[in-house]
């Protein structure tokens, strides 16, 4: 026993009017929402508030990259300073004159207390 029965499909829940069932199929938004062509497959609709929340929660990130390039360049010049330190501060020391060793008497070996 077959059931062939015609029935309508609703429109996705963010669409006004459609062509089909599907997200991308929107011919119109409610007022709360945009209707976006811009895509290849086809037309959405977007909540007006929902975008603007996502673009301004994202600030965070481009205000956290910028705090770890600051700090990444300064400990770069750190890093560069201290190098520069210790070279100047090497250089330094070579110019002290160095302190002499006095020579010992050389050490009694077994042949020469023989020879003796």
């Amino acid at each position: 026993v077959s059931n062939n029965t015609a029935a309508c499909l609703d429109c996705y829940y963010s669409c006004a009017t459609c062509s089909g069932p599907n997200d991308h199929e929107c011919t119109s938004c409610y007022g709360d929402a945009d209707l976006d062509e811009s895509s290849g497959v086809g037309k959405y609709c977007h909540n007006k508030t929902l975008v603007f929340k996502i673009f301004s929660s994202s600030r965070w990130y481009y205000i956290l990259s910028i705090g770890f390039i600051v700090n990444f360049i300064i400990v770069v010049v750190l890093v560069l300073y201290i190098c520069r330190w210790r070279a100047a501060k090497d250089w330094e020391n070579k110019d002290l004159p160095s302190k002499r060793v006095e020579k010992l008497p050389p050490v009694a070996t077994a042949q020469s207390l023989l020879k003796d």
